[in-house]
């Protein structure tokens, strides 16, 4: 695999040297024709052979100027271009709160913006700037899922985009989405050279869709199991066990509805939230 913009430039600096190459190839087998075509005599022709020396130097010398000069100035505008690039990005990493990670592979050395170490509580001197920093912080169960992500974008180059959990400096693990993909490989036999990608903080979101699995299950007044969970418990012990014996016990407040009339639903709930707790306590 050979990276196309190492290509470009080689072939412009071969047109460089191929244009010199053409020059002086045809000074050399057409000047000195042209020089004995128009001057006859040997004494003038030696003092203007010498100076057809020299006029080969400053000439050949103008050309390469303008040559590199022309060169140099694309040089400049590609530069420029990816400076601008590089600051859009940086300006729509930072616009979308993301952590941003450049890991070189050889080396194995990363480079990661205050965004990513916030995400953790972290300072620039709190970590090494490895992948065994970066390792060490990933919860033990998503360690596979990282593993992997990794080796597959390494093989095929393909981005990825996977949900894991970092440790904070205070000790509580923080969910990340991590992207991230292979971004530079040597052009001789295609090794990884760079992996870069972000990393976005989702443990709001993860304690919301954690609050709706369990609401889904479970009564929103007392926070015990509701009517969807027992079917399914049941479903699930008479698919293991059809042979199973089991009782149910139902438990009925006395009298509950003149609590509701007389005091108000508010107090209702109240009763009924301190019935769930002496429950739990009790079993």
């Amino acid at each position: 695999m050979y990276d196309k913009s190492n290509l470009k430039k080689e072939l412009d600096i071969w047109r460089i040297v191929a244009i010199y190459l053409l020059f002086a190839l045809l000074w050399i087998f057409f000047s000195d024709s042209l020089l004995e075509f128009f001057v006859t005599e040997t004494k003038t022709l030696s003092v203007f052979q010498t100076y057809k020396g020299v006029f080969f130097v400053l000439s050949t010398s103008v050309i390469l100027y303008f040559l590199i000069k022309r060169y140099v100035r694309h040089l400049i505008d590609v530069q420029r271009e990816l400076e601008e690039t590089k600051q859009r990005l940086e300006y729509v990493i930072k616009g979308a709160n993301l952590g941003y990670w450049d890991w070189d592979y050889k080396s194995d050395k990363q480079i990661v913006n205050d965004k990513w170490l916030s995400f953790l509580g972290l300072q620039p001197d709190d970590i090494e700037y490895d992948i065994q920093d970066w390792s060490k912080r990933i919860h033990p169960d998503d360690m596979s899922i990282a593993q992997k992500a990794l080796e597959q974008t390494m093989a095929d180059s393909q981005p990825y985009v996977i949900e894991f959990r970092m440790k904070h400096k205070d000790g509580h693990y923080v969910w990340i989405e991590g992207s991230g993909a292979v971004v530079a490989r040597d052009s001789k036999d295609g090794s990884v050279l760079r992996l870069a990608g972000t990393h976005k903080d989702i443990s709001t979101r993860k304690e919301f869709e954690k609050e709706i699995r369990f609401l889904a299950l479970n009564d929103v007044l007392t926070r015990l199991p509701n009517r969807t969970f027992l079917k399914q418990k049941i479903e699930e012990k008479i698919n293991k066990t059809p042979d199973l014996e089991f009782a149910f016990l139902f438990l009925d407040l006395d009298y509950f509805k003149n609590i509701n009339d007389i005091y108000g639903h508010s107090k209702g709930d109240y009763i009924i939230q301190q019935v769930a707790t002496r429950l739990q306590k009790a079993l």
